[in-house]
Parts: C-alpha cells; structure tokens; sequence
C-alpha cells in the first residue's frame, strides 16, 4: 500500500484541521467492525448523514436518533458474501458490481472522501468476544474466551484470499468481524480505478482525530464519547494465553505494522 494515500490524523499539525472543504467531495466512512462505527454513524445520523450502515437501513439500532435520512431502497447484505454490506471491504464491491444490472457500486465513492477508524488488534479481538457473549456466566470466563478467539481467529485466516482468488465465506466470520483491519484499507479506488485517499483515525483518539477531520471539512458538529455496542465482564487482554496473543500477532501482523500498534 502507499502511504502516501493515506492521513493519520492524530500525527498532523493543528493547522491541518483548519477548515480547507472546497464542497467537490462529501465525507463518507469506511466501516471497520469493532472500531466504534456505530457509534459514528449515530453520530452522523444525528446530522442527517448517512454513513455505514445508515446507507442501507432506515435506522440504527443502539442510536438515540430514530432514523436514518431517506435513501431508495437497498438491498443491505451480500448475496455473494453473506455480510452487511457496511462491513464489506471496498474492494468486493467491484466483484459484486459485475453480477449486478444496476450502476457500478464503485460510483458511489466517486465523489467521497473517505475515513476510518482502527484499533489495537488485541483490543479489538478482546472487543469482538465481549460483543458475542450474552450470559454473564461466560463474559468472565478466560478459557472460553480463548477458545472462541482460536476457533475463529482460525477459521477466518483459513478463508483468507490467496494468489488473486476470492475468499471463502470463513474469511466473513461472523459478519466480518474478524477481517484485518488492513483489509478495509488495501486497494482502495473509484469506478475509475483511480485511488482514493484515506483518513485514519485510531480509536484511542478518536475524539481528537475525528474534531479534526470534521473541522478540515467544514462540519461544526459536537461529539459526545458514546458507545453503541457496549460488552460487559471484567476480563482484559490480559487474560489472553500465550496461544492466543501468539496468533493475534500472526493474524494480524500487517495491522499491527501499518497502524502503528506494538505486539
């Protein structure tokens, strides 16, 4: 990947999120499983803008807004992948676009500056498994916690695309949740093949990268540090095995790298 297409905002000068919008490009979000998405889309939504999941739902659960804005009708998983389309990496839409009669998925960031927010892949994995259990009787308990990140840490590095295939539908595990976050970054471009610059936002900043981003493009909105998707139990990356940790860094060692996070 180039790095020079992409904008990591918690490293800029002040003077980068001085308003510079020339109004040719609307905002858009890349939506990373378990990297406070819905709680940016709520806040998005509070605003009459749609992002993520709010381009294909008319609501979004967990919101204290009760809609969406009004968008036509649209199809909202994958037929092909068997996940939310607001969790597909960009690059299976144009795969996608093909089999489909209408216009090119691509098009639809033609005119978009896009944005992201990423985390600690220990963090997000640890994330993910307080989101899935529902009991509190499992929320505390280490060895199932582990055995859930093995199984399907595993499972989803098996359907991992290689040599120019497509992936299998493991690699989708649980709606995406467990997909590299450099997966949602890499290959990034418009119905033009043209790339597309990305702004990076790390979640334990997102308060000040994404005050910044909205300043740099115009948009005077204030942020409240809400989540959506709340987990619960006490456990921590701590409670992590050797095994495990082992095979988060290996899983997601791009992640680690390009993002700037320590193994």
């Amino acid at each position: 990947m180039s790095q020079s297409q992409f904008v990591f905002l918690d490293e800029q000068e002040r003077l980068f999120c001085e308003p510079v919008r020339d109004g040719s490009f609307r905002l858009d979000l890349i939506h990373i499983p378990k990297t406070a998405g819905s709680a940016t889309e709520c806040l998005a939504a509070q605003h009459n803008v749609s992002w993520g999941a709010c381009h294909w739902f008319r609501s979004i659960d967990g919101c204290h807004v009760t809609s969406c804005p009004p968008h036509p009708p649209r199809k909202a998983y994958s037929p092909d992948f068997k996940i939310p389309y607001w969790h597909l990496p960009i690059p299976y839409y144009q795969y996608e676009s093909k089999k489909m009669k209408e216009s090119n998925l691509l098009k639809w960031f033609d005119n978009s500056a896009l944005f992201t927010v990423v985390r600690n892949p220990y963090e997000r994995v640890l994330s993910e498994w307080k989101y899935r259990t529902k009991s509190p009787d499992m929320k505390d308990d280490s060895s199932m916690m582990n055995a859930f990140v093995l199984k399907h840490l595993n499972m989803m590095e098996a359907g991992r695309a290689t040599n120019g295939s497509l992936p299998s539908l493991e690699y989708f595990v649980h709606d995406g949740h467990f997909i590299p976050q450099v997966d949602y970054v890499r290959n990034i471009t418009n119905s033009l093949d043209e790339p597309i610059q990305v702004y990076i936002i790390r979640q334990e900043t997102w308060f000040q990268g994404l005050s910044c981003l909205l300043s740099r493009f115009g948009l005077s909105w204030t942020l409240q540090s809400k989540k959506v998707n709340k987990g619960g139990g006490s456990l921590s990356v701590a409670n992590f095995t050797t095994e495990t940790r082992d095979l988060i860094g290996r899983v997601y060692a791009e992640d680690f790298e390009f993002f700037g996070y320590s193994l």
